[in-house]
Protein backbone atom coordinates (compact mmCIF):
# COMPACT_ATOMS: atom_id res chain seq x y z
CA UNK A 1 0.00 0.00 0.00
CA UNK A 2 1.26 2.97 -0.83
CA UNK A 3 1.64 6.43 0.79
CA UNK A 4 0.10 9.93 -0.52
CA UNK A 5 1.24 13.21 0.71
CA UNK A 6 -1.18 15.28 2.85
CA UNK A 7 -1.22 18.82 2.10
CA UNK A 8 -2.45 21.65 4.18
CA UNK A 9 -6.26 21.79 3.24
CA UNK A 10 -6.43 18.25 2.84
CA UNK A 11 -4.66 17.81 6.04
CA UNK A 12 -7.35 19.87 8.12
CA UNK A 13 -9.87 18.08 6.49
CA UNK A 14 -8.75 14.79 7.14
CA UNK A 15 -8.34 15.50 10.50
CA UNK A 16 -12.03 16.73 11.19
CA UNK A 17 -12.89 13.83 9.07
CA UNK A 18 -10.95 11.24 10.94
CA UNK A 19 -11.47 12.36 14.46
CA UNK A 20 -9.24 12.50 16.27
CA UNK A 21 2.56 18.90 20.41
CA UNK A 22 7.97 18.17 21.08
CA UNK A 23 8.51 18.54 24.97
CA UNK A 24 11.39 18.19 27.60
CA UNK A 25 10.52 13.80 28.68
CA UNK A 26 13.17 11.84 29.12
CA UNK A 27 12.98 8.62 26.33
CA UNK A 28 11.47 5.98 27.44
CA UNK A 29 9.61 7.72 30.23
CA UNK A 30 5.59 7.67 30.78
CA UNK A 31 3.54 10.83 30.69
CA UNK A 32 4.35 12.55 34.07
CA UNK A 33 1.57 12.55 36.28
CA UNK A 34 1.20 12.84 40.35
CA UNK A 35 -1.20 13.20 42.60
CA UNK A 36 -1.16 15.99 45.34
CA UNK A 37 0.41 14.34 48.18
CA UNK A 38 3.44 13.38 45.87
CA UNK A 39 4.50 16.50 44.86
CA UNK A 40 7.02 18.67 45.65
CA UNK A 41 7.88 21.83 43.32
CA UNK A 42 10.19 20.97 40.67
CA UNK A 43 9.38 17.05 40.30
CA UNK A 44 8.38 17.19 36.78
CA UNK A 45 11.44 16.54 34.71
CA UNK A 46 11.73 19.51 32.10
CA UNK A 47 9.92 21.94 34.29
CA UNK A 48 11.81 24.30 36.64
CA UNK A 49 10.50 24.58 40.47
CA UNK A 50 9.88 28.15 39.86
CA UNK A 51 8.15 27.20 36.84
CA UNK A 52 5.82 24.96 38.40
CA UNK A 53 5.31 27.59 41.61
CA UNK A 54 4.36 30.73 38.87
CA UNK A 55 2.37 28.58 37.22
CA UNK A 56 0.16 27.36 40.69
CA UNK A 57 -0.05 30.93 41.39
CA UNK A 58 -1.53 31.62 38.41
CA UNK A 59 -4.46 29.16 38.79
CA UNK A 60 -5.02 30.15 41.86
CA UNK A 61 -5.96 33.61 40.06
CA UNK A 62 -6.87 31.95 36.97
CA UNK A 63 -9.84 29.95 39.52
CA UNK A 64 -10.64 33.40 41.66
CA UNK A 65 -11.13 35.40 38.41
CA UNK A 66 -14.29 33.55 37.81
CA UNK A 67 -16.65 35.03 40.72
CA UNK A 68 -17.19 31.50 42.16
CA UNK A 69 -16.90 32.16 45.99
CA UNK A 70 -15.70 28.66 46.38
CA UNK A 71 -12.69 29.38 45.49
CA UNK A 72 -11.97 33.09 47.41
CA UNK A 73 -10.01 31.38 50.58
CA UNK A 74 -8.19 29.49 47.80
CA UNK A 75 -3.66 28.95 48.00
CA UNK A 76 -1.20 27.38 46.10
CA UNK A 77 -1.14 24.77 48.62
CA UNK A 78 -4.57 23.92 47.28
CA UNK A 79 -3.74 23.45 44.04
CA UNK A 80 -1.59 21.24 41.65
CA UNK A 81 -0.27 20.35 38.17
CA UNK A 82 -1.80 16.32 37.49
CA UNK A 83 -0.11 15.99 34.13
CA UNK A 84 2.72 18.03 32.55
CA UNK A 85 3.05 17.68 28.83
CA UNK A 86 5.41 19.75 27.62
CA UNK A 87 6.91 22.80 26.44
CA UNK A 88 5.26 24.29 22.87
CA UNK A 89 5.84 27.23 20.78
CA UNK A 90 9.54 27.53 20.69
CA UNK A 91 9.58 26.42 24.80
CA UNK A 92 7.04 29.63 25.37
CA UNK A 93 3.99 27.98 26.55
CA UNK A 94 3.11 25.08 29.09
CA UNK A 95 0.74 22.63 28.30
CA UNK A 96 -0.29 21.02 31.60
CA UNK A 97 -3.80 19.19 33.62
CA UNK A 98 -4.65 21.12 36.62
CA UNK A 99 -6.49 19.93 39.76
CA UNK A 100 -7.48 21.54 43.17
CA UNK A 101 -8.93 20.81 46.27
CA UNK A 102 -12.78 22.27 45.69
CA UNK A 103 -13.42 21.40 42.12
CA UNK A 104 -15.29 17.83 41.51
CA UNK A 105 -14.91 16.46 38.03
CA UNK A 106 -17.52 13.75 36.91
CA UNK A 107 -16.59 11.04 35.53
CA UNK A 108 -17.26 10.83 31.63
CA UNK A 109 -15.24 8.51 28.49
CA UNK A 110 -15.18 11.36 25.94
CA UNK A 111 -13.27 12.24 22.83
CA UNK A 112 -13.04 16.11 23.12
CA UNK A 113 -12.17 18.09 19.81
CA UNK A 114 -9.65 20.28 19.05
CA UNK A 115 -9.56 22.54 16.25
CA UNK A 116 -9.49 20.99 13.04
CA UNK A 117 -6.92 18.43 14.55
CA UNK A 118 -8.96 16.02 16.40
CA UNK A 119 -9.52 15.01 19.37
CA UNK A 120 -7.84 13.60 22.97
CA UNK A 121 -9.54 10.50 25.00
CA UNK A 122 -10.54 11.81 28.22
CA UNK A 123 -11.75 10.03 31.09
CA UNK A 124 -13.72 12.39 33.35
CA UNK A 125 -14.27 16.44 32.23
CA UNK A 126 -11.07 17.91 33.48
CA UNK A 127 -8.99 19.21 30.37
CA UNK A 128 -5.65 20.32 28.99
CA UNK A 129 -4.64 23.65 29.59
CA UNK A 130 -1.77 26.16 27.58
CA UNK A 131 0.13 28.18 30.08
CA UNK A 132 1.04 31.38 28.87
CA UNK A 133 2.80 34.03 30.71
CA UNK A 134 -0.09 33.69 33.29
CA UNK A 135 -2.61 33.05 31.30
CA UNK A 136 -4.52 29.75 31.13
CA UNK A 137 -5.79 29.15 27.40
CA UNK A 138 -8.37 26.03 25.96
CA UNK A 139 -6.29 24.21 23.19
CA UNK A 140 -8.76 25.64 20.41
CA UNK A 141 -7.72 29.31 21.32
CA UNK A 142 -4.18 29.24 21.12
CA UNK A 143 -3.50 29.72 17.28
CA UNK A 144 -3.17 33.49 17.47
CA UNK A 145 -0.29 32.87 19.84
CA UNK A 146 1.62 31.34 17.25
CA UNK A 147 1.11 33.72 14.79
CA UNK A 148 2.06 36.77 17.43
CA UNK A 149 5.10 34.23 18.85
CA UNK A 150 6.58 33.32 15.54
CA UNK A 151 6.37 36.59 13.48
CA UNK A 152 9.32 34.86 11.29
CA UNK A 153 7.17 31.83 9.74
CA UNK A 154 5.10 31.95 6.98
CA UNK A 155 1.00 31.41 7.43
CA UNK A 156 1.73 27.68 5.94
CA UNK A 157 4.48 26.69 8.75
CA UNK A 158 2.28 27.70 11.96
CA UNK A 159 -0.51 26.19 10.48
CA UNK A 160 1.44 23.01 10.46
CA UNK A 161 3.44 23.51 13.13
CA UNK A 162 0.05 24.01 15.41
CA UNK A 163 -1.21 20.59 13.83
CA UNK A 164 2.05 18.66 14.85
CA UNK A 165 2.49 20.20 18.19
CA UNK A 166 -1.18 19.58 18.92
CA UNK A 167 -1.14 16.13 17.65
CA UNK A 168 2.41 15.17 19.71
CA UNK A 169 0.47 16.71 22.74
CA UNK A 170 -2.78 14.54 22.05
CA UNK A 171 -1.15 11.52 21.40
CA UNK A 172 1.15 11.95 24.18
CA UNK A 173 -1.93 11.99 26.39
CA UNK A 174 -3.93 9.34 24.81
CA UNK A 175 -0.56 6.94 26.14
CA UNK A 176 1.73 7.15 23.47
CA UNK A 177 5.50 8.24 24.69
CA UNK A 178 7.91 10.72 23.20
CA UNK A 179 10.06 7.99 22.50
CA UNK A 180 7.40 5.88 20.87
CA UNK A 181 5.83 8.97 19.04
CA UNK A 182 9.61 9.30 17.44
CA UNK A 183 10.12 6.02 16.76
CA UNK A 184 7.18 5.22 14.65
CA UNK A 185 7.61 8.57 12.70
CA UNK A 186 11.17 7.36 11.74
CA UNK A 187 9.69 4.19 10.45
CA UNK A 188 7.08 6.27 8.71
CA UNK A 189 9.97 8.41 7.41
CA UNK A 190 12.13 5.38 6.08
CA UNK A 191 9.53 3.35 4.78
CA UNK A 192 7.80 5.71 2.58
CA UNK A 193 11.41 7.70 1.82
CA UNK A 194 10.00 10.69 2.67
CA UNK A 195 11.84 13.82 1.30
CA UNK A 196 14.34 15.17 3.94
CA UNK A 197 12.21 18.99 3.62
CA UNK A 198 9.18 17.05 5.21
CA UNK A 199 10.35 15.18 8.08
CA UNK A 200 9.54 17.66 10.54
CA UNK A 201 5.80 17.61 8.90
CA UNK A 202 5.62 14.11 10.11
CA UNK A 203 2.86 13.72 13.02
CA UNK A 204 0.59 10.95 14.10
CA UNK A 205 -2.89 12.06 12.79
CA UNK A 206 -5.14 9.73 15.61
CA UNK A 207 -4.31 6.57 17.38
CA UNK A 208 -6.51 3.75 18.11
CA UNK A 209 -5.29 1.66 20.86
CA UNK A 210 -2.12 -1.08 21.35
CA UNK A 211 -2.74 -4.47 20.44
CA UNK A 212 -0.42 -7.37 21.34
CA UNK A 213 2.85 -4.64 21.75
CA UNK A 214 1.69 -3.10 18.27
CA UNK A 215 -0.56 0.54 17.54
CA UNK A 216 -3.21 1.25 15.71
CA UNK A 217 -2.51 4.84 14.31
CA UNK A 218 -2.88 7.31 11.20
CA UNK A 219 -0.03 9.10 10.61
CA UNK A 220 0.81 11.44 7.67
CA UNK A 221 2.41 14.68 6.60
CA UNK A 222 2.20 17.90 4.53
CA UNK A 223 3.19 20.68 3.29
CA UNK A 224 4.79 19.79 0.29
CA UNK A 225 7.24 16.86 -0.42
CA UNK A 226 6.89 14.06 -3.28
CA UNK A 227 2.97 13.04 -3.89
CA UNK A 228 2.55 9.15 -4.54
CA UNK A 229 0.29 6.58 -5.92
CA UNK A 230 -2.53 4.78 -5.10
CA UNK A 231 -4.60 5.20 -2.44
CA UNK A 232 -7.15 3.25 -0.12
CA UNK A 233 -11.25 4.87 0.25
CA UNK A 234 -12.55 1.95 1.72
CA UNK A 235 -11.27 -1.25 3.63
CA UNK A 236 -12.85 -4.98 4.25
CA UNK A 237 -11.48 -7.00 6.91
CA UNK A 238 -13.15 -10.65 5.90
CA UNK A 239 -13.93 -12.83 9.16
CA UNK A 240 -13.27 -16.25 9.22
CA UNK A 241 -15.71 -18.82 10.08
CA UNK A 242 -18.42 -17.09 8.98
CA UNK A 243 -18.00 -13.95 10.84
CA UNK A 244 -18.98 -10.81 9.12
CA UNK A 245 -16.80 -8.54 7.47
CA UNK A 246 -15.46 -5.20 9.51
CA UNK A 247 -15.70 -2.56 6.86
CA UNK A 248 -13.86 0.59 7.01
CA UNK A 249 -14.82 3.86 5.66
CA UNK A 250 -11.82 6.83 5.21
CA UNK A 251 -12.92 9.81 4.40
CA UNK A 252 -10.37 11.93 2.87
CA UNK A 253 -7.78 10.27 0.28
CA UNK A 254 -4.63 8.71 1.49
CA UNK A 255 -6.26 8.57 5.27
CA UNK A 256 -6.08 5.31 6.28
CA UNK A 257 -5.61 3.28 9.53
CA UNK A 258 -2.09 1.49 9.84
CA UNK A 259 -0.33 -0.87 12.43
CA UNK A 260 2.81 -0.04 14.11
CA UNK A 261 4.94 -3.29 14.91
CA UNK A 262 7.99 -2.35 17.19
CA UNK A 263 9.36 -5.58 16.48
CA UNK A 264 12.27 -6.14 18.86
CA UNK A 265 12.63 -2.87 20.20
CA UNK A 266 16.44 -2.59 18.86
CA UNK A 267 15.01 -0.56 15.92
CA UNK A 268 12.22 1.57 14.70
CA UNK A 269 9.79 -0.88 13.81
CA UNK A 270 7.50 -1.08 10.43
CA UNK A 271 4.34 -0.44 9.63
CA UNK A 272 1.65 -2.82 7.93
CA UNK A 273 -1.41 -1.76 6.65
CA UNK A 274 -4.41 -3.34 8.51
CA UNK A 275 -5.60 -6.23 6.58
CA UNK A 276 -1.42 -7.24 5.89
CA UNK A 277 -1.58 -6.83 9.94
CA UNK A 278 -4.49 -9.09 10.28
CA UNK A 279 -3.48 -11.85 7.85
CA UNK A 280 0.13 -11.92 9.74
CA UNK A 281 -1.84 -11.88 12.72
CA UNK A 282 -0.34 -9.28 14.58
CA UNK A 283 -4.13 -8.02 15.20
CA UNK A 284 -6.87 -10.68 15.85
CA UNK A 285 -10.11 -10.20 14.74
CA UNK A 286 -11.62 -9.37 17.79
CA UNK A 287 -8.87 -6.58 17.87
CA UNK A 288 -9.96 -5.32 14.23
CA UNK A 289 -13.66 -4.75 15.80
CA UNK A 290 -12.27 -3.11 18.75
CA UNK A 291 -10.19 -0.44 16.10
CA UNK A 292 -13.42 -0.13 14.17
CA UNK A 293 -15.71 0.75 17.09
CA UNK A 294 -13.01 3.42 18.24
CA UNK A 295 -12.63 4.59 14.61
CA UNK A 296 -16.36 5.32 14.34
CA UNK A 297 -17.25 5.75 18.10
CA UNK A 298 -15.18 8.63 19.47
CA UNK A 299 -16.87 8.07 22.76
CA UNK A 300 -15.91 4.78 23.30
CA UNK A 301 -14.65 3.94 26.43
CA UNK A 302 -11.45 2.58 26.10
CA UNK A 303 -9.02 2.11 28.43
CA UNK A 304 -5.39 2.82 26.46
CA UNK A 305 -2.10 0.95 27.73
CA UNK A 306 1.17 1.50 25.58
Amino acid sequence: MKKLKITGFALLAALLAAAVWGCAIEDGEPLQTQKKDELQPGTFEGLSAKMEAQILQDYVEHLQSGGDERYSELTVDDVWIKKYYGAYIDGSCIAVMMEDKITEYAQIAENVGYSLYGSFRFRDENRILIWDNGQFHDPNQIYELYTTKLPDKTPGEIEFLYAAELSTIGTLHNGISIETQGKIKQCYIHQYSISPRNHDNVSIVSDYGAYNGCIALIIGFGWGGNGFGMIIVQESISGKDGAPSIVFTYPMLGIYIEIWDPGDGTGNGRLYGLSEAYRLGLVSYEDVKKIHDIYTNPRAPIEVLY
